[in-house]
């Protein structure tokens, strides 16, 4: 069974409730900790002993998401994380289970459901949060864990998954996300001095420190964060 199974959810609760079901009809994971970024009218509520929900006063975002997630649950081993919009098949928990046995950090592609040991965590540091509220966090993270010499094993996974299912349902969030996904790419070409796969830097805005060092800039938090 997975220690934790974290979800961080803003929209599109059917998806999310299916991914929920996925995971208990297969008793796969001790708790099911689910990020409720929805707006204030589209709380949610879940009774299945396993599921737990913590809302935040406003959309933290993925990388903030992922990164809460993991500090309430700071004695885990390891920690899964899923999209809101994804079944787990049944070979899924094993191929989890199996592999946080010998490797720090694994994904199905995309990073759409990831598994980090805490030993990764330690090494890598935590998501940055100014990639917000989505995108580029997940390429972020893994070109400092190769910076850093932490190998991401990418596997085939057993799941079912309707891509990107909050901008594709919305016409708000697609108009935002219009807005704030350039606005990340360019954050992320200024940080590493390239786009995702020509990085130069070796450190942040190549200023030194280590490749875990980032800082939150609140005024781009605000003028990041989405319109509901």
């Amino acid at each position: 069974m997975i220690p934790v199974i974290g979800i961080p959810y803003i929209s599109n609760y059917e998806l999310l409730d299916g991914s929920i079901a996925a995971i208990t009809s297969q008793n796969g994971a001790a708790v099911i900790h689910v990020i409720d970024n929805s707006p204030a009218l589209g709380r949610i509520e879940h009774h299945h002993p396993a599921v737990q929900i913590t809302r935040p006063w406003q959309n933290l975002g993925v990388a903030a998401s992922w990164n809460l997630i993991i500090k309430m649950h700071p004695t885990e081993r390891y920690w899964v994380i899923i999209n809101a919009d994804l079944k787990l098949g049944p070979r899924a928990f094993d191929i989890f289970e199996q592999g946080m046995k010998v490797h720090e950090m694994m994904h199905f592609r995309g990073m759409h459901a990831l598994a980090v040991r805490s030993s990764a965590i330690q090494k890598v540091g935590w998501f940055d949060e100014n990639f917000h509220p989505a995108y580029f966090e997940d390429n972020d993270w893994t070109y400092r864990a190769k910076l850093l010499g932490v190998h991401i094993e990418q596997v085939d996974g057993d799941f079912e998954h309707e891509n990107s299912s909050t901008i594709r349902r919305s016409d708000a969030y697609r108009a935002e996300n219009a807005r704030t996904f350039p606005l990340n790419e360019r954050y992320y070409e200024r940080k590493w001095g390239g786009s995702v796969g020509h990085e130069v830097y070796t450190t942040p805005f190549n200023q030194g420190g280590s490749p875990r060092d980032w800082t939150l800039d609140m005024t781009r938090l605000a003028n990041q964060s989405w319109k509901e």
